[in-house]
């Protein structure tokens, strides 16, 4: 036997094929938000999509959708009735899954292929996309690309996509289905949304487009921006005849934490010199007063009891307190809520919005 890799829906489409779920196998006990039964979760979204074809809720624009659906994915057409659905479940969910083929009124509604089926009956009805893009998307990132566009060019509100690099948005594209992909094959979990509060902001810059100067780093739609790298990144542009020598980047990504802006990049070098290896012994004390006193009598003062830091500790002190007095200032009152762990806990009520006063950073106030 040789295995070899295939997608999922190329693996299920056509006639002639029967998916049966050992009889060891558990259950589908997955929820919405865990959906890792991946033939089965795909069936009910196949399923789903059928039924609001037949039922003449979603008309697609290709009036063979239906039968395109039903036809590879879900049955096989030369079986008897009663044996031609394709997915055979364990015991308990194979009759559920039967009665979704029937009305509503056969529906085994405490089961969770019931439960999850609804799901994605309700959320195509919504019609963020038609329901012909949807079954285009499922084949790749390639289409994926292409219903972005067609949203992007359609919808007036997110035009300001256009303002910045093309790559941006094709490279978010490109990371979602590098995801999807290690979800399938079990090296990560579900693929989830960024948290606004817990995530820093971030995009993804092409690294055929950088050019670097003493202390200035040029990006593209941005232009020159000031840096501070002491001398890590080599100097020259990235791209063409005057290349930097001898290094090329690997994934740029811009990230901004409410404060600074850092670029994240890997750099290959390929003159990097070898250390000769010598003889010499070093001794290194690690301390408080000094951070390290080595043998040969170099010693590596502590900054953090410098005359400087301290300053600074003392600044940073202050600035608190003053925000910490800002914020009390600003409290009404106080009232019960729901943190996110479902625990209660109590949240101020703000007097003025926090938008609206100064010196509170935006992260702080989206953590709010």
């Amino acid at each position: 036997m040789k295995g070899s890799e295939c997608r999922l829906i190329e693996y299920m489409e056509g006639s002639k094929k029967r998916f049966i779920i050992p009889v060891y196998q558990r259950n589908y006990d997955w929820k919405m938000e865990n959906c890792q039964q991946r033939l089965t979760t795909v069936s009910l979204l196949f399923l789903a999509m059928y039924n609001l074809i037949t039922n003449n809720i979603i008309v697609p624009q290709d009036s063979s959708l239906g039968k395109q659906i039903y036809e590879d994915f879900l049955v096989d057409k030369y079986q008897l009735q009663d044996t031609r659905i394709k997915l055979k479940p364990v015991k308990n969910d194979q009759k559920v899954f039967g009665k979704l083929f029937e009305s509503t009124d056969e529906y085994i509604r405490e089961s969770n292929l019931t439960t999850n089926y609804n799901y994605f009956y309700d959320r195509i009805q919504k019609q963020e996309i038609t329901i012909d893009q949807l079954f285009d998307a499922i084949f790749g990132k390639g289409e994926m690309k292409k219903l972005f566009k067609h949203f992007r060019d359609e919808n007036e509100e997110v035009k300001w996509i256009l303002e910045c690099s093309s790559e941006i948005p094709d490279q978010a594209l490109c990371d979602l289905d590098d995801a999807y992909k290690r979800f399938w094959k079990g090296k990560t979990d579900f693929p989830r949304w960024k948290r606004k509060h817990k995530s820093e902001l971030s995009f993804y810059h092409s690294s055929n487009k950088i050019k670097v100067k003493e202390d200035r780093i040029y990006f593209e739609k941005i232009g020159w921006v000031k840096i501070k790298d002491e001398n890590r990144l080599v100097r020259g542009v990235y791209k063409g005849k005057n290349k930097a020598e001898n290094a090329k980047v690997y994934n740029p990504r811009i990230k901004y934490n409410g404060k600074y802006w850092y670029l994240a990049v890997a750099i290959e070098m390929n003159d990097r010199k070898k250390e000769e290896k010598s003889d010499i012994r070093l001794g290194i004390d690690v301390g408080l007063k000094e951070l390290a006193t080595c043998s040969d009598t170099k010693v590596f003062p502590n900054i953090n009891k410098s005359k400087k830091i301290k300053k600074l500790e003392k600044r940073l002190k202050k600035e608190q307190r003053k925000s910490s007095r800002q914020l009390c200032a600003n409290t009404d009152h106080y009232e019960k809520s729901k943190d996110k762990n479902g625990k209660d806990c109590f949240k101020p009520v703000w007097k003025k919005p926090l938008k609206e006063c100064k010196n509170i950073q935006k992260p702080y106030i989206d953590g709010i």
